[in-house]
């Protein structure tokens, strides 16, 4: 029969991230709890393109939003969004950035338009993401400016000063650097206060990917450098790992909750007026 077929193919080819004897990559099993929810979810359908289409499904989000900026330590009334994974919630900052920090309106004329070349900074150590968001948000991965790393894998910020300072030397405009809370390979932390403190003396945004580590930042006893993501201008946090929600589930939070929407937001006129 069809479904004991389903059934054999699901459960004998499948990866069981619950297993107590499963140590690979760093996906976590999903709570009960979390499969019921996806149940109910799944049931009621609900649609988050806004408020009126599902205002308590929105609720919802807005406070798991606010409990995960709580318990990294991050402001509370800061902007966020629930979305499919670590390589979005990071775009999500990405994006936000290029909004704030582009030195014309990047969304109505485009990269192109732009009077300096823009520049990023991060670890050889960051995820794959950051070369994916700098090729789709028209940067193009040139704009990399990779920094070396320490006997520790933590990003050297002496390093960091030294290319920004020859950028802008050369006419470049700095206008992001990545820090990561917890790197894949070996769980590094990168020296988030020597970071925040380069990028607040240059005006540069801030963005920490935290996908991995971030919920350690709870932890009282946490490296100083990682509860340093509260100063972040953006988080990236991904609750299927530590946090055990069913996949995906990653969340992106931007200090400026104006600027999230500026970042994103048109109003066609089939969409409520805005209060």
């Amino acid at each position: 029969r069809l479904p004991d077929e389903t059934g054999r193919l699901l459960f004998e080819h499948s990866l069981f991230t619950g297993h107590p004897r499963f140590f690979g990559f760093i996906t976590s099993s999903a709570a009960p709890i979390g499969a019921l929810a996806d149940l109910l979810a799944a049931s009621v359908n609900p649609n988050l393109g806004g408020w009126p289409l599902s205002p308590i499904a929105s609720e919802i989000e807005l406070q798991t939003v606010r409990w995960i900026a709580q318990l990294l330590g991050y402001p509370a009334d800061c902007g966020g969004l629930l979305v499919s994974g670590g390589n979005l919630a990071n775009f999500v900052g990405f994006w936000a950035a290029r909004r704030a920090r582009a030195e014309w309106n990047v969304r109505q004329k485009g990269i192109a338009a732009g009077p300096r070349a823009p520049r990023v900074y991060t670890s050889k150590e960051t995820h794959t993401w950051i070369e994916k968001a700098a090729d789709l948000s028209g940067l193009g991965t040139d704009a990399i400016r990779w920094i070396a790393t320490d006997a520790a894998q933590r990003m050297d910020a002496s390093a960091l000063e030294r290319a920004i300072e020859e950028d802008v030397r050369a006419g470049h405009l700095p206008l992001l650097v990545v820090g990561t809370a917890g790197s894949v390979s070996t769980g590094a932390i990168d020296p988030l206060r020597a970071i925040h403190a380069i990028c607040r003396a240059r005006s540069l945004w801030f963005h920490v990917d935290a996908a991995y580590g971030g919920p350690a930042a709870a932890l009282p006893e946490a490296d100083p450098d990682l509860k340093a993501l509260a100063l972040a201008d953006s988080v990236a946090i991904d609750p299927h790992k530590w946090l055990y929600a069913p996949l995906e589930a990653g969340c992106a939070l931007v200090r400026d909750r104006a600027l999230l929407r500026d970042t994103f937001a048109y109003h066609p006129p089939y969409y409520p007026a805005q209060g």
